[in-house]
């Protein structure tokens, strides 16, 4: 998921500087790229860079940078380019793609943490500390949308929903291959009309664009993080006792 992150970034930069480039993992395999028919492949070059001691590594026509985080290597830069200004460019990308890093591992952060929420892995005391410590709002309206489909290998059905539901607010979370959670914040006045029409669109969603029919259990409204749990629970008994919507009737 992190190297969609990367490849969208990398094209992005791509079309401001008109210069092709790309990025290696810490073994010189190339996981984002300019140049897709790279992706995968091994980087030669980079791969001899990495055994050296320097950061910095310019040549003819094109330019070798690595890139730490957290105190440690993670990646290599490789950027084609005889521009005199060559090294503030490289400079510049490895700025952009160590905060795409960051972003990513914050989000990552954040649902790992909201799925340990839901599944009640973490002391109710340790909630509120962590919440603040990723910055996730504590007390505000949520509601757990429990999201079961036909049992499918691919991830469509989350792909699906997370399109539906793009706010940093909300939470997708995937359990397995048949059950995906929606965490939803709610807005101050939404009732259980606009809650249960939002199953509705998720139902007919599925059911046009992929062709696969889904049942939804809608747990009870949650105050606070410590309540996620609860709606989750709530949620699964829906389903089980028959308060379910369903594709077709």
């Amino acid at each position: 998921m992190a190297f969609k992150v990367f490849q969208s970034v990398v094209m992005r930069i791509r079309d401001t500087i008109g210069y092709d480039f790309g990025i290696t993992d810490s073994s010189g395999i190339v996981i984002a790229s300019t140049i897709e028919d790279e992706i995968g492949t091994v980087h030669e070059e980079c791969l001899e860079f990495l055994n050296t001691n320097m950061t910095y590594i310019e040549k003819q026509d094109h330019v070798m940078k690595k890139i730490d985080a957290n105190g440690r290597l993670e990646f290599i830069l490789y950027l084609s380019s005889d521009h005199p200004e060559r090294k503030k460019i490289a400079e510049l990308i490895a700025i952009s793609l160590e905060n795409a890093k960051l972003y990513y591992d914050e989000k990552y952060d954040r649902n790992n943490f909201m799925k340990n929420v839901l599944l009640g892995n973490i002391l109710p005391g340790d909630i509120t500390i962590r919440a603040k410590e990723l910055r996730v709002k504590n007390d505000c309206r949520r509601i757990v949308y429990l999201v079961r489909t036909e049992k499918t290998r691919e991830l469509f059905a989350y792909n699906i929903i997370q399109s539906l539901f793009p706010n940093n607010k909300d939470y997708i979370i995937l359990l397995d291959d048949q059950n995906t959670v929606l965490i939803k914040e709610l807005r101050e006045k939404e009732d259980s009309e606009e809650i249960h029409k939002k199953a509705r669109i998720i139902i007919d969603t599925l059911n046009s664009e992929l062709m696969i029919k889904a049942r939804i259990g809608i747990g009870t409204e949650a105050e606070s993080l410590r309540d996620v749990a609860r709606s989750y629970k709530d949620a699964q008994t829906a389903l089980k006792i028959g308060q379910i919507f369903e594709a077709e009737k």
